[in-house]
C-alpha cells in the first residue's frame, strides 16, 4: 500500500479523509486475522498483545502505513487519520476476542479495559467527589474575588453562550440540583451560534464557558459582546479565550483540568458544577421564598452540607460504583451490557455489531441526568442514543413505542425468513423522589403497556437533608460509568472524537471564524 497524506490541503478549505478504502481495510484486518493462533486463550492472548499497541504502531503493523505529517499546519498534529484505522482496527479485534474468551469473561477482564480505555477515564469516574471537594477548595476564594468585583447592580441573569457538549451540561446540572432543592435560578444556555432572534441583552452577566477556550461558538459570542452593557466572565483550560481575557482585560476563571489530568471536557463535568454553583451563589442569581421572604441561595452556608454529599458519593463509588466490582454487584456493568445490546446474561452476547438504541426516560426534574447519559453515548460510546422527557415524550412518542412493541408481540415484525424480529429500542428510566404523579402514569406504561419490553429501571434516591443533592450526583456517576463500560465493551477508545476534531479543524479554515488555528 502506498503510504498517502490523510488531508488533502492545497486548498485549506479541501479537507478530505482518504487514508486507505474500506475494500482495503477490510483485506488487511482479514489477512492478519488468518495469521492468528487458532487455539481460543493463545488467539485471546495475541489480540490483547495488539490490542495494546499504540495508534500508530498498530496501523504501521497491519496496514504498512507509517505516521501521518503535516508541515503546513505546525499548531495542529493531523494523527487522526492513524486513528479513525486503529479505532475501526479495535473494534474489529474486540469482536475477535469475545468470540476467543466469551462475554461472561470480558466483562471483568481488567486487561481488556485497560488496552481498550488507554488513558483510563473509567477509574477516574470514581473521583467525581473527590473532584467536587478539590475544586472547591481550588477555586472558591477566586471566584467569590471576581464576582465581588464586579458591579452586579442592574444585572438580571447569567447566560452561558455558546456553551454545548461537555462545556454546558454543567450549566443543566446546576439549575437541577438547585430546583430539585426548591431554588429558582436565572441560568439561562444558549448553545447555537450568535443570532439576532436569541440576542444577549442588558443586564445579562455573559459565562464564556468552553473547556478547551477554542470553541468557536463561544468565542463567535465573544466577539459579538459590548461589554457596556454585558459583563463577561471567560472560564476554559486557556486557549484563545483566555488571551481574548488577558488582551481584553476581562475577569478569567481557569478550569483545573490538568490539576486532575482530566483528558476530555466530559470528564469536567463534577468540576463545573462546583464552578458554576459558585458563580451563581455568590452572583445572588437563585433563591426561592420561604415566608414571603426571599432567601438568596448563599453557596458558603450550604457548601458544608454539600461537601458531605460528595464525602458519602466518594463512598458509594468505593463500594459499588468503580472499575473493580465485579460485574454481578455492578449497577454500571450490568447496565452498559443492556443498553448496548439489551442483554442481562452476558454470555447471551456473541456479536458487538450491531447494537440496540437506548432511549432515557425521564421527568423534568432529572432532565440534565438523561441528558448527560445521551450525550456521553455520542461522544464516548459513538451510538446514537436519545433523552426522552416526560410527560411531553409520552404525549409524542409513547404510541409509535407501544405499538413497535405489539407487533413484536402479534408477531407482524418478521424477517424475510419468517422470524419475529424484536425492536431495537431499549429503554432505560430514571426514576425519581420528586416524580409523584407521573410515577403513576410512568408505571402504568412501562409495566402494562410495555410489559415484556427491553427495559430497565435506575432509582434516584432521596437521601434526606443531611445529603442535599446526592441522589441526584449518585445517579450522574451511574451515568458515567455505564458509558464508559458501554465503550469499553463495544471496543471503543472513550476519549476520540474523531469527525468532531476534523469539522472544528474544517470550520478553523473558513473566513469568519474567531481566530483559532485549529484544533477544539
Amino acid at each position: 500500500m502506498s503510504k498517502q497524506v490523510w488531508f488533502k490541503v492545497e486548498n485549506p478549505k479541501e479537507i478530505r479523509f482518504k487514508r486507505i478504502t474500506p475494500a482495503v481495510f477490510d483485506i488487511a484486518i482479514n489477512a492478519f486475522l488468518k495469521k492468528l493462533p487458532s487455539q481460543m486463550d493463545q488467539r485471546a492472548k495475541t489480540i490483547l498483545h495488539t490490542l495494546k499497541r499504540k495508534d500508530n504502531d498498530m496501523v504501521k503493523a497491519i496496514f504498512s502505513l507509517g505516521a501521518i505529517e503535516e508541515k503546513e499546519f505546525k499548531t495542529y498534529q493531523l494523527r487522526e487519520g492513524n486513528l479513525v484505522l486503529a479505532a475501526m482496527t479495535r473494534r474489529i479485534l474486540s469482536q475477535e476476542y469475545v468470540n476467543a474468551k466469551g462475554m461472561e469473561r470480558v466483562v471483568d477482564d481488567d486487561d481488556f479495559r485497560k488496552a481498550i480505555d488507554m488513558k483510563n477515564l473509567s477509574e477516574r469516574v470514581s473521583n467525581f467527589g473527590f473532584y467536587m471537594r478539590e475544586t472547591w477548595k481550588l477555586k472558591n476564594r477566586e471566584i467569590r474575588a471576581i464576582i465581588e468585583k464586579l458591579d452586579l447592580s442592574g444585572i438580571k441573569r447569567i447566560v452561558m453562550p455558546g456553551a454545548m457538549g461537555g462545556s454546558a451540561i454543567g450549566g443543566l446540572v446546576v439549575k437541577m440540583l438547585l430546583s430539585n432543592l426548591g431554588f429558582q435560578s436565572d441560568l439561562d444556555l444558549l448553545p447555537h451560534y450568535p443570532s439576532p432572534m436569541r440576542p444577549l441583552r442588558k443586564g445579562d452577566l455573559a459565562l464564556i464557558y468552553s473547556y478547551s477556550g477554542n470553541t468557536e461558538e463561544a468565542l463567535l459570542w465573544m466577539e459579538k459582546l459590548n461589554t457596556k452593557d454585558v459583563k463577561i466572565i471567560g472560564v476554559s483550560t486557556g486557549g484563545r479565550l483566555e488571551e481574548i481575557c488577558s488582551e481584553q482585560k476581562l475577569p478569567f476563571i481557569r478550569i483545573p483540568g490538568k490539576k486532575f489530568n482530566l483528558v476530555q471536557p466530559r470528564e469536567h463535568l463534577a468540576v463545573a458544577i462546583v464552578i458554576l454553583l459558585a458563580i451563581v451563589g455568590y452572583a445572588g442569581m437563585a433563591w426561592r421564598e420561604e415566608r414571603g421572604k426571599r432567601l438568596i441561595f448563599d453557596i458558603e452556608k450550604w457548601w458544608s452540607e454539600i461537601e458531605r454529599s460528595t464525602q458519602k458519593l466518594t463512598e458509594l463509588a468505593r463500594k459499588k460504583y468503580n472499575v473493580g466490582m465485579p460485574f454481578s454487584q455492578s449497577p454500571a456493568k450490568q447496565a452498559a451490557l443492556f443498553l448496548n445490546w439489551g442483554a442481562t446474561n452476558p454470555a447471551k452476547v456473541e456479536r458487538l455489531f450491531p447494537m440496540k438504541d437506548p432511549a432515557f426516560w425521564a421527568s423534568p426534574f432529572y432532565e440534565a441526568i438523561a441528558r448527560r447519559l445521551e450525550n456521553q453515548f455520542g461522544e464516548c460510546v459513538e451510538h446514537p442514543a436519545s433523552a426522552k422527557i416526560m410527560p411531553e415524550d409520552m404525549h409524542n412518542e409513547q404510541e409509535a413505542y407501544v405499538q413497535q412493541w405489539f407487533e413484536t408481540l402479534w408477531g407482524g415484525n418478521r424477517n424475510g425468513e419468517g422470524k419475529i424480529v424484536s425492536p431495537n429500542t431499549v429503554f432505560l428510566r430514571f426514576k425519581g423522589y420528586l416524580d409523584k404523579r407521573l410515577t403513576i402514569r410512568a408505571d402504568k406504561l412501562f409495566n402494562d403497556f410495555l410489559k415484556g419490553a427491553p427495559q430497565m429501571r435506575f432509582e434516584i434516591k432521596n437521601y434526606g437533608k443531611e445529603y442535599p443533592m446526592l441522589g441526584e450526583l449518585e445517579a450522574l456517576l451511574f451515568c458515567d460509568l455505564t458509558r464508559a463500560f458501554s465503550s469499553i465493551y463495544r471496543g471503543v477508545t472513550p476519549h476520540y472524537v474523531h469527525s468532531m476534531n476534523y469539522n472544528k479543524f474544517y470550520m478553523a479554515t473558513v473566513p469568519g471564524g474567531p481566530g483559532i488555528k485549529g484544533g477544539i
